[in-house]
């Protein structure tokens, strides 16, 4: 876990607090990546290239992205981030980016699958633009490999790591980076493997309000006024 400190920017000066606390712009809530027709300007590890899109063999047979990763180089504990939704790029038009706090952001589901052969335990990074402050959620269980697998992040998450002396409240106030990755297996450090990685249906899930009495009302004299007018057509038929 002492790596995911390793994507941040180190000390952050004045200038650079003031820009970290400047207002957001709003995220879309909900809202789905599905990758429908290209890689939505979504990175690759090392932030130099789009991710591969594909067509088709998504969840649902549709389309969906791709990238691959070799652990051959990496050391104990390290924290790859795979897929990269951040501002600078403008993915997904900017959907991931704002004030998660005061959209009531809910959870961040995504689809994932993998081909190490192995089960592998992956990560949501969410960072500032300056990609700090920053904290980590692990997944959950491992994902197997060879299959696609469902995985949802609940916001707040009381086993977030953060980078620093933050919280939800002053991490989400600003997001600017999303980040998709898996804690790098023992087994396949110093291993010449190219492992592919897919990831589809990125969501954010907001909170759904109740509907009120008087919305209620008039959700029921709609549907009754909508009776009425199918029974009119069919009388007069």
């Amino acid at each position: 876990m002492r790596r995911f400190a390793s994507h941040t920017l180190g000390k952050v000066g004045v200038f650079g607090f003031l820009v970290l606390s400047s207002p957001a712009s709003a995220v879309i809530v909900p809202f789905v990546e599905g990758f429908d027709a290209d890689a939505a300007n979504w990175f690759n590890s090392g932030g130099t290239a789009e991710v591969g899109w594909v067509s088709s063999g998504g969840p649902d047979g549709s389309a969906y992205v791709s990238t691959t990763f070799n652990f051959v180089s990496t050391s104990s504990g390290a924290t790859p981030a795979l897929f990269r939704a951040q501002d600078e790029f403008d993915s997904s038009g900017g959907a991931f980016v704002g004030d998660w706090a005061a959209s009531d952001v809910q959870r961040l589901n995504l689809l994932v699958r993998h081909d190490a052969g192995m089960d592998l335990t992956f990560f949501v990074r969410f960072a500032a633009p300056l990609n700090f402050p920053g904290g980590v959620s692990l997944s959950g269980a491992p994902v197997p490999s060879g299959s696609w697998r469902s995985l949802q992040i609940p916001l707040p998450d009381s086993n977030m790591v953060f980078e620093g002396p933050f919280d939800h409240a002053s991490l989400f106030a600003n997001i600017g980076h999303v980040q998709v990755g898996v804690l790098a297996p023992e087994s396949l450090m110093g291993v010449d493997q190219a492992v592919t990685f897919d990831l589809d249906r990125v969501a954010i899930v907001g909170n759904i309000p109740a509907v009120s009495e008087w919305g209620m009302a008039v959700l029921v004299l709609l549907t009754m006024t909508a009776g009425t007018l199918t029974l009119r057509r069919r009388c007069s038929s």
